[in-house]
């Protein structure tokens, strides 16, 4: 797993790659920074740390808000910012899933090569 380090915002908010994130018992460590480790395959959840000393103590999962039942790489949340970036939108967790949610249209609208040969000797 990969970290990093952030800040946890009044009310148990954190922000990583330009999704909010919330999890449980957060807000009484709103100021702190901590240490987040993630699976850069699917980082719709992450794992939050304190560190004291050379210790770390487990804090919480903290959830990307209205995306905890979709799956999102580290490298796909980059290029979708720099989509939506790009179209001159503000970057949300709400766009995100937008995109999320038309990547996953785009692909069941795809068909596969088999079934463009069996439509083509039709």
């Amino acid at each position: 797993m990969k970290q990093t380090r952030r800040s946890i915002y009044r009310g148990g908010y954190l922000q990583f790659e330009n999704l909010t994130y919330r999890g449980e018992n957060l807000a009484g460590y709103a100021g702190e920074s901590v240490v987040l480790r993630f699976n850069p395959k699917d980082i719709t959840t992450i794992l939050v740390y304190r560190q004291t000393g050379s210790q770390e103590e487990f804090l919480a999962r903290a959830y990307a808000q209205d995306l905890e039942t979709e799956e999102l790489s580290l490298d796909e949340s980059k290029a979708m910012s720099r989509r939506i970036r790009q179209a001159g939108k503000e970057i949300s967790n709400r766009s995100i899933l937008a995109e999320v949610r038309d990547r996953e249209t785009f692909v069941k609208q795809k068909k596969t090569k088999k079934e463009r040969q069996k439509e083509e000797q039709v």
